[in-house]
């Protein structure tokens, strides 16, 4: 039987119907603090009610510093401490894809190495609501 799995060849980050140039990688991570809710009378086993959650998206893209739909709209950001909304992780065309407003919380340039081009690695803190998306 063949594979079910999806190529992630398709993937990367988009700012609005923008892709954010050279993408290399890319993960989303979603996390959820549930509340402790144990009492008396839990039998002696804890119990959890609904907490917080957050996510967050980090990838890995070349730099390309001409890029004004991504570099420079995430490099404003971070700058200026401003959230860039509708800002969609993709999987690939049939794959899971997600979407939300962001904050950018880290920007790690490599600007120099003699066996690889240019890099830049972004960080981008979910700020709200993380929604799945159509491709």
């Amino acid at each position: 039987m063949p594979t079910e799995s999806i190529s992630g060849l398709d993937g990367g980050l988009w700012i609005g119907s923008d892709k954010v140039a050279e993408c290399k990688d890319l993960t989303l991570t979603i996390n959820h603090t549930p509340q402790d809710a144990t009492s008396a009378d839990s039998l002696g086993f804890e119990e959890s009610v609904g907490g917080l959650r957050n996510w967050q998206v980090a990838g890995s893209f070349n730099l390309v510093v001409g890029d004004t739909a991504g570099f420079q709209v995430l490099e404003a950001a971070i700058l200026a401490g401003t959230p860039v909304a509708t800002v969609k992780a993709r999987s690939s065309v049939s794959g899971k894809n997600y979407s939300g407003s962001v904050m950018v919380t880290q920007a790690q340039l490599n600007l120099f190495d003699l066996r690889n081009p240019q890099a830049v690695k972004w960080t981008l803190k979910g700020n709200g609501v993380l929604t799945p998306a159509p491709s």
